[in-house]
């Protein structure tokens, strides 16, 4: 019973995450306040004014899609040497195991280095507003203690890549475990 509910929610999360062109959710009004992976408070979206930005949403822990999600936008990033101010943002929706440390060790594992790489985290009720606001859910699942009694659990969660113009409206979503590196390329550059 547990298997079949937690494949239906994970169909349930992964609905409505097509690529939707021209999409015109302007985000402008919005002001969140979260950490970078230095520990620096980062407005969004206003700190990334005037830059396309690929963000997406993971969660270090993570043991399948968040890694492939990084892997792609690592892809992406690699074709995109003609953009040179594109900004790649991952937030993660787990503040309470990933602190800015854990974020920095985890950026650097994937080699995400440079201006171009943010990763955020932040306060539990300012990320959960955050990803309310853009529509990306995310439910706890199979909670268990590890050898030092802390929680361990995993967290099923809606698989996206947004598409940020300069004018900070959303322009496109993909499917972030299956989006093809060349095509999110291309939807930057077309910005």
């Amino acid at each position: 019973m547990r298997r079949v509910f937690s494949t239906a929610l994970a169909l349930l999360l992964l609905a409505g995450t097509a690529s939707l062109t021209g999409c015109s959710d302007d985000l402008r009004d919005d002001d969140f306040t979260l950490l970078d992976q230095y520990g620096h408070a980062v407005d969004f979206p206003a700190a990334f004014e005037d830059r396309p930005v690929v963000m997406s949403f993971v969660y270090t822990n993570c043991p399948d899609i968040c890694p492939m999600i990084t892997a792609r936008l690592k892809q992406v990033e690699t074709q995109l040497t003609d953009v040179d101010d594109v900004a790649f943002v991952l937030v993660s929706f787990d503040p309470e195991r990933d602190t800015p440390e854990v974020l920095d060790a985890y950026a650097r594992s994937f080699g995400l280095s440079g201006e171009r790489w943010t990763l955020l985290t932040g306060e539990d009720v300012t990320v959960e507003t955050f990803m309310e606001r853009l529509g990306i859910a995310v439910q706890r699942s199979f909670t268990r203690q590890d050898d030092r009694g802390n929680p361990y659990y995993f967290i099923d969660h809606t698989d996206r890549v947004t598409v940020i113009d300069r004018d900070q409206r959303i322009r496109h979503e993909f499917v972030g475990s299956e989006v093809d590196p060349e095509r999110l390329a291309e939807a930057v550059r077309a910005l």
